[in-house]
């Protein structure tokens, strides 16, 4: 799954870049509780981080490893 993921940016220098294995298990904390992204316990990631990383690339991560069209 690694190379799916993102590299963190070297640019971005005033709000650290999250680390892409936090955010991942925070995704899948919510998928296995089902809790609300503001349950979201505080050793992962902000629920903000978590939640835009979902929506914007968790379908085409998801959809590359089942082979799926994005």
């Amino acid at each position: 799954m690694e190379p799916l993921l993102t590299k963190p940016r070297k640019d971005c220098v005033a709000v650290p870049q999250a680390d892409n294995r936090d955010v991942l298990e925070g995704i899948l904390w919510i998928l296995r509780t089902g809790g609300a992204w503001k349950d979201l316990p505080s050793k992962y990631p902000s629920p903000s981080t978590c939640g835009d990383v979902c929506d914007y690339g968790g379908m085409r991560v998801f959809g590359s490893m089942y082979g799926a069209n994005s």
